[in-house]
């Protein structure tokens, strides 16, 4: 099967040149409810009352039992506490004309659509695969590199992808932070998100793969976290019904100096009877003389 990504074309060209896709953390999404528990409205709270049974010097030692608002406060400053600082993900969709994602995510179809294959390796990560850690990991930091808290707790959470659920309710924590609850909490969103029909793959942000030193500047420029996507797992690129000639040659020549003879090159072409999009194979522009 395949899944898709759309760009607009300056993170497109990034792409093409680099290998990496955005490894995007909480705040980077644009969804304000990402990644936050409900928090019920509680039945009212009275204090408990001693018994009448104790005698007085014995009161002392009754605790008063927290407020049910209190508790879930609780569990949603630790949701922001563990999780926002650890959880990055890589965005995909399982659909591939979508007119409003093409408006929203392509600037306005200048863009472009990614295909990937979804059996790529890439996409089925384990952190105990990593190997050894990059050279750009300092060595007294290589412990913390290999033993980060998302993978003592968390094994099976990270690397693989998984659709996200769409509901009308949000979900509630009422204990520690499982790793079914930390799914849910990462992969459920409301329904009127579900025409993006999104998969999602969870890594950690400590985790993020290293760019290449041309892209190192840019990135840390951005405090952008990156994700390593290469050319194999990419099946097709459509060019955005409005994408211009040059943007199309600069994709071109970013291409060229890689292994990309596999991948197809579609472009969008409104339909002339309804409101849809046809994926047309097509020839790469001149370069100017």
């Amino acid at each position: 099967m395949s899944i898709y990504k759309y760009l607009p074309i300056e993170i497109a060209l990034l792409y093409f040149e680099n290998w990496h896709l955005r490894l995007s953390r909480r705040f980077d999404l644009n969804d304000p409810f990402e990644i936050q528990v409900k928090t019920p409205t509680p039945p009212p709270w009275t204090a408990p009352q001693p018994s009448p049974k104790l005698p007085p010097d014995d009161l002392h030692w009754l605790p008063p039992a927290p407020p049910p608002q209190m508790v879930h406060e609780y569990q949603d400053f630790k949701v922001k506490e563990a999780l926002w600082p650890m959880v990055g993900m890589v965005c995909f969709s399982r659909t591939r004309r979508h007119l409003l994602m093409w408006a929203h995510y392509t600037n306005s179809h200048k863009g472009v659509l990614l295909e990937f294959d979804d059996k790529h390796p890439c996409f089925s990560r384990k952190i105990a695969d990593l190997g050894d850690p990059p050279a750009s990991v300092h060595p007294e930091a290589v412990d913390g590199w290999r033993n980060a808290v998302a993978e003592k707790r968390f094994p099976d959470l990270w690397g693989r992808l998984d659709d996200v659920q769409y509901s009308d309710e949000r979900f509630t924590v009422y204990s520690d932070l499982e790793e079914d609850a930390v799914k849910r909490i990462c992969l459920t969103k409301s329904l009127e998100w579900a025409y993006e029909q999104e998969v999602r793959l969870l890594w950690p942000v400590a985790l993020a793969d290293e760019p290449e030193s041309s892209k190192r500047q840019f990135a840390k420029a951005w405090e952008v976290r990156l994700f390593s996507v290469p050319p194999g797992a990419l099946r097709s690129i459509t060019l955005g019904a409005l994408c211009h000639s040059e943007s199309q040659l600069e994709i071109k020549r970013r291409l060229d100096k890689t292994d990309t003879g596999h991948v197809q090159i579609l472009r969008a072409v409104p339909d002339k009877q309804e409101f849809r999009l046809n994926y047309e194979s097509c020839d790469w522009p001149k370069e100017a003389a």
